[in-house]
């Protein structure tokens, strides 16, 4: 009885440690996956005044742009949970990473109107993946203290889209062997922050799904739920807001006002 114990005790003494790591590495890509959504989002407002003056674009392609962004968001989000149960959410977040950070890079390499908006479709594909997979995520580890850790994860999203316009702004007049690193050298550098929550991403050990099959609430029964169509309702609306503000604002004070970037 006593070596049973002693045994026991021994194998939890060694197993403390692991767990407390993994945790630490899950809260790694949490934290740092939402401070790197945040400047995915809030960048392209900079951005925008630069592009379209490099590629000679009018009010309606750039509306056109910023709504297959939408798109490639709405898709990601319609196929992703099919995505994390047949490959495993590991496997989900470093698409969503990954696809990201070459949406840098193809960015940086667009010389035409159509290569720059297959880039940014690209990049909100890994966004849409990356907001379902951290939702995930997030309400798998958050067992204890929910609240608090929700709106601390918040918190690194809502600081990193305070920081990144002005970021942003600040890349792209700076110069660096001989050239400016204008809206495409941003995008290559922002972008390439995704590579960071990859790496904790390989090595932590992802919680599964512990609800059973027959807890789960039907389709049928959520369509009908008043709740549900005020939640879609207040998101939809809240998403209207930030992408409109996000997306047009700077580039309606540089041309309105004569403000300049990094005062927009």
């Amino acid at each position: 009885m006593d070596d049973g114990g002693c045994f026991v005790n021994s194998e939890e003494s060694r197993t403390q440690p692991a767990k407390r790591w993994n945790s630490l590495l899950l809260l790694l890509v949490v934290f740092v996956g939402f401070l790197v959504f945040g400047f995915s989002e809030n960048s392209k407002g900079p951005a925008l005044p630069g592009m379209q003056e490099d590629f000679a674009l009018d009010e309606w392609q750039i509306g056109l742009l910023l709504s297959l962004n939408s798109l490639g968001y709405l898709l990601a989000c319609s196929f992703t949970i099919v995505l994390t149960n047949k490959l495993g959410l590991r496997f989900a977040m470093l698409l969503a990473f990954g696809s990201m950070a070459v949406s840098g890079v193809f960015m940086f390499l667009s010389h035409s109107y159509a290569a720059l908006s297959a880039s940014y479709f690209l990049m909100y594909i890994g966004n849409g993946i990356l907001e379902i997979g951290l939702a995930l995520l997030t309400a798998r580890i958050f067992i204890k203290n929910t609240g608090m850790m929700m709106n601390l994860s918040h918190f690194f999203y809502g600081l990193s889209s305070v920081v990144a316009p002005l970021f942003a702004s600040m890349l792209m007049g700076v110069h660096l062997f001989d050239m400016t690193l204008s809206w495409g050298g941003m995008y290559l550098i922002m972008m390439s922050l995704s590579i960071i929550p990859m790496i904790p991403a390989l090595f932590a050990a992802f919680p599964r799904d512990t609800v059973a099959v027959e807890d789960r609430v039907s389709y049928a029964s959520y369509m009908k739920d008043p709740a549900a169509w005020l939640i879609v309702g207040i998101l939809s609306f809240g998403v209207i807001s930030e992408l409109a503000v996000g997306g047009w604002l700077v580039n309606f004070l540089e041309k309105a006002y004569d403000w300049t970037p990094t005062a927009a």
